[in-house]
C-alpha cells in the first residue's frame, strides 16, 4: 500500500522565490524611479554579481537563453564558425544558438556521476571532430568541471564555455562555475536559485568578450562600448558596428537581483540540505544514487531507476501524481531525440543519455519543500517501485 500523501501535498516543480517584501520594495522602486529601462541599477547589479562570482566583467540580459545566444554569437565574431561539442542532456537553448549561428553541433554523452562529459570520451571527440569549442552545461546544480576535463580542453586548445543557468554557486576546488572558461551564462528565471522574474547574465574575465557582449546586447551600437568607436561619416550616437540583438534587461529586474543576491548563499545551503535528505531517504537498491556531490548547488531532486524503461517510468510518474508531486524529465531527456534535432547527422551513440531519457525524472527543490515531505515522498516511491520491480 502506498503511504498517505506527504505534508508538502501540493508539491510543484518550482516555487516563487520573490517574497512579499520583494514585491513591496519593487512597487516602491517603480513608483519612485525616473527610469525603468536598462540603466544604473543594471550596472550596479552587474558589478555586484561579478564580485560575488569572482570575475572581472558581467553583462545582464533578459534571460538565460539570451545569455547563451550572445555568448555563442560573440564566439562567432571572434573565431568564425567551427565544430562545437555540447552534452546530449541539456536544455534546448544551449544547443539552439550553436545551430542558429552556423556552428557544427556534436553531442557527447554524459556521466551518471555529475551529468558532465567523460573526459576520455571528450578527448576522443575533440580529436575526431577538430571541435574548437566545448559548451559545458552544469546540470541540476552538479558542477561538471573536473581537472581532467580542463586538461583535455587545454591539450586540444579548445575554448571552454559554461552554461550555469541552473547551477548558481556550484564550485570546483573552491572556485565557482562560470569562471573556468571564456564565458559563463546564468539564468534568473522563476524557480531558479534566485529570480529577477526574467533575466540572465554572462560573466567573463576577457575584455574582448565583454565588449562584444555589450555590443550584441544592444543592436551592435558603438555607444554601448566603454569607449565608443568613432567611424567617419556616421553619427557617433547611432553607429552600428556589427549585427546585434535587443536582449536588454530592465531596471526592475536588476533591482530584484540586488535584493536577492545577498540571500543566494543561504538558499544554496538549504537546497543542499534538502538534497542530502532526499538521497539518504531513497532506496539504493531501487534508485541510482552514486552521484559526485562535491561542490554541488542543488537545483532539483534527481530520480533514476536502476531497473527502468518507459513503462516503469510511467509507473513512477503515476505514483508521484497520486501524491500531488509534480515531476518532469531530466532537462529534455536525450536532446538528440527531440524533434528540433531530427536532422542531426550522424546520429550519435548516447547510452547514458538514453538511460536518463527512459528511466529518469526530477522533482522540484525549493523553499516550500519540507524534510517531512521529502521523507514521505521517498518512502512512497521506495515501496511502490520496489514492489513493482519484483
Amino acid at each position: 500500500m502506498t503511504p498517505a500523501a506527504p505534508p508538502t501535498w501540493n508539491w510543484p516543480l518550482m516555487s516563487e522565490g520573490i517574497t512579499d517584501d520583494d514585491r513591496r520594495a519593487l512597487a516602491g522602486f517603480i513608483l519612485e524611479t525616473d527610469r525603468l529601462t536598462m540603466g544604473a541599477k543594471v550596472r550596479e547589479f552587474e558589478a555586484a554579481w561579478s564580485e560575488w562570482l569572482g570575475c572581472k566583467y558581467s553583462v545582464m540580459v533578459n534571460s538565460g537563453s539570451s545569455a547563451n545566444l550572445l555568448l555563442i554569437a560573440a564566439m562567432k565574431e571572434l573565431y568564425g564558425t567551427c565544430a562545437v561539442i555540447c552534452q546530449a542532456v541539456t536544455w534546448a537553448t544551449n544547443v539552439s544558438p550553436v545551430v542558429q549561428c552556423g556552428f557544427d553541433l556534436h553531442l557527447i554523452d554524459v556521466s551518471l556521476k555529475n551529468f558532465g562529459p567523460d573526459p576520455v570520451e571528450l578527448d576522443a571527440m575533440l580529436g575526431r571532430t577538430g571541435a574548437k569549442i566545448v559548451f559545458l552545461t552544469h546540470l541540476l546544480g552538479f558542477p561538471a568541471v573536473t581537472q581532467a576535463l580542463l586538461d583535455v580542453c587545454a591539450k586540444h586548445g579548445a575554448i571552454l564555455l559554461e552554461d550555469c543557468c541552473e547551477s548558481h554557486g556550484a564550485s570546483f576546488e573552491g572556485r565557482r562555475v562560470g569562471t573556468f572558461g571564456a564565458g559563463g551564462t546564468f539564468s534568473f528565471y522563476y524557480g531558479h536559485h534566485m529570480s529577477t522574474i526574467e533575466g540572465g547574465m554572462i560573466s567573463t574575465d576577457r575584455e574582448d568578450v565583454y565588449e562584444l557582449l555589450r555590443l550584441l546586447r544592444s543592436h551592435g551600437l558603438s555607444r554601448e562600448l566603454p569607449t565608443p568607436r568613432i567611424v567617419e561619416g556616421v553619427d557617433p550616437r547611432f553607429t552600428f558596428l556589427l549585427h546585434g540583438y535587443n536582449v536588454r534587461p530592465t531596471e526592475p529586474n536588476a533591482f530584484l537581483g540586488l535584493r536577492q543576491l545577498p540571500r543566494l548563499d543561504g538558499a544554496i545551503e538549504w537546497r543542499n540540505r534538502n538534497l542530502s535528505t532526499w538521497l539518504e531517504a531513497l532506496d539504493p537498491a531501487v534508485f541510482h544514487l552514486d552521484f559526485d556531490l562535491s561542490g554541488i548547488s542543488s537545483f532539483s531532486f534527481p530520480l533514476l531507476l536502476k531497473q527502468g524503461g518507459p513503462a516503469r517510468l510511467a509507473e513512477m510518474r503515476a505514483v508521484l501524481d497520486g501524491l500531488g508531486v509534480e515531476s518532469r524529465p531530466v532537462i529534455s531527456g536525450n536532446i538528440a531525440r527531440q524533434p528540433f534535432l531530427a536532422n542531426l547527422s550522424p546520429k550519435p551513440y548516447l547510452p547514458n543519455a538514453d538511460y536518463i531519457h527512459e528511466s529518469g525524472m526530477y522533482l522540484g527543490n525549493h523553499a516550500n519543500v519540507t524534510e517531512a515531505g521529502i521523507r514521505a515522498a521517498a518512502a512512497a516511491l521506495n515501496l511502490a517501485m520496489a514492489s513493482q520491480g519484483l
